[in-house]
């Protein structure tokens, strides 16, 4: 969601991980349309030969779609402001109910690079993403760990909260670790077709809910809540 949201150099590192192995001309959805800053791009000059030159710089960041893209798979971002042609739709929403509804049980890799947190029906947020994943396909995220990231964002997560998401749904946990301090990496595979979990259960999931409301992200993304 805007120039603010970045892929850093852990993130990149966790997604290689688990999607260089998956094979070529993969659909893969990103939430957000996510640029990769800095240290992101460091990771890809460092390990990849690709010419930095052939991809387009948005203040000092390239576009994630365009980097994915050169990977050899097809990308699509969900993300309401629509920039870089990301898909308007909001995820406090059902998407199966949505104009997007082609979308469902469509993709092969789900990646979440600091989304979820910004949305405010947490209920929905997930499920969706559940939605719109293939049977086998795999979820990546990197979100904010309780006790870090003060004042941006009234959603934390920590690792109780991914393997119960995943005992909930049926999810086989592929990777989950804290990197570096403040995220909670971790990837997942969908092993069923079965719904996700009801609204009741997902409520007794361990999501931490910083208290206040003097978060930045209200500023940066004032469409999310």
């Amino acid at each position: 969601m805007g120039y603010a949201m970045g892929i850093r150099i852990h993130s990149m590192d966790f997604i290689h991980q688990n999607i260089d192995n998956l094979g070529d001309n993969l659909k893969v959805l990103v939430m957000g349309n996510q640029y990769i800053k800095g240290s992101g791009i460091d990771y890809i000059t460092e390990n990849y030969e690709y010419d930095m030159n052939n991809f387009t710089y948005v203040q000092g960041q390239i576009i994630a779609k365009e980097y994915f893209t050169a990977l050899g798979h097809q990308h699509t971002a969900i993300d309401l402001n629509g920039r870089e042609n990301s898909i308007q739709f909001d995820l406090r929403k059902s998407i199966m109910e949505s104009e997007h509804s082609s979308f469902v049980n469509n993709f092969d890799v789900m990646i979440d690079i600091g989304n979820s947190e910004h949305v405010e029906d947490q209920y929905m947020n997930f499920k969706n993403l559940h939605d719109v994943c293939k049977v086998g396909a795999t979820f990546i995220y990197a979100l904010p760990r309780e006790g870090h990231w003060k004042n941006h964002c009234k959603y934390k997560y920590n690792l109780d909260f991914f393997e119960k998401l995943a005992d909930g749904n049926g999810y086989e946990v592929l990777m989950l670790e804290i990197r570096n301090e403040r995220d909670i990496c971790c990837s997942m595979k969908k092993k069923t077709n079965s719904e996700f979990m009801s609204d009741d259960n997902f409520k007794k999931l361990p999501i931490i809910i910083e208290p206040g409301n003097n978060f930045n992200d209200r500023s940066l993304y004032p469409y999310a809540y």
